[in-house]
């Protein structure tokens, strides 16, 4: 029963931990737009809470979404343009995969991704920016990723190819080396029955050809 507390208790530190982190962030987004063209887009995470801008941007010509990993809408701001770069700040999502900027005709006209920023490790998924190494609980060892693990697991890691860091590559070599040369083996194989079933039909050609050619000779 203690066991089980400590474990619920350390489960809801953990929680707000990673919450508090969170909610101790903010996008903060140096933006410019003329005409439909993004000039001047350049987005960072800093840290401490303030989203006292965040209700200063409700209408405008353009619109900036932040959309999640589930396509879901997280954020949206309104801004119209300015001669200078306009500065948006708004609250940190931890699951943001991309923004996109619309104009008054609901065109999209930019987008940028922003999966880098985001903490979305446990989801299930090996979204684009993790890898086995800083998310071993979504990405498997030996899948596509981006990273050479290196483990000896019976898996070649696609990342480990042309680099010899992967023992299991090399296996994988040997065997494919191995199978090449057991078929190559085969085909001989075959070949050179072919060939004695062919002098085999040819003799047995020539045989019967003599035969019939002696009888017709007797006969004569």
């Amino acid at each position: 029963m203690k066991k089980l507390f400590f474990l619920l208790l350390f489960s809801i530190l953990i929680f707000s931990t990673n919450y508090s982190l969170a909610s101790l962030q903010h996008y903060q987004i140096l933006l410019k737009v003329s005409q439909d063209k993004i000039e001047k887009c350049d987005v960072a995470v800093l840290g401490g809470e303030n989203d006292s801008l965040k209700y200063q941007y409700i209408s405008g010509d353009y619109r900036l979404d932040f959309i999640s990993f589930e396509d879901e809408i997280l954020e949206q701001v309104y801004f119209n343009e300015s001669a200078e770069p306009l500065l948006i700040e708004t609250p940190y999502y931890s699951n943001v995969r991309e923004i996109k900027i619309y104009n008054k005709d609901e065109k999209e006209i930019y987008h940028n991704d922003l999966a880098y920023f985001s903490n979305v490790c446990g989801d299930g998924n090996c979204q684009n920016h993790e890898s086995y190494e800083i998310c071993p609980e979504d990405c498997l060892s030996g899948e596509k990723d981006d990273y050479c693990d290196e483990l000896k697991d019976n898996k070649c890691d696609p990342d480990c190819l042309g680099k010899n860091l992967d023992i299991d590559c090399e296996n994988l070599k040997k065997t494919e080396k191995n199978i090449s040369q057991n078929i190559k083996i085969f085909n001989i194989q075959i070949l050179i029955f072919v060939i004695i079933i062919i002098v085999g039909i040819i003799i047995m050609l020539l045989i019967y050809y003599f035969l019939i050619r002696k009888k017709s000779n007797q006969k004569e």
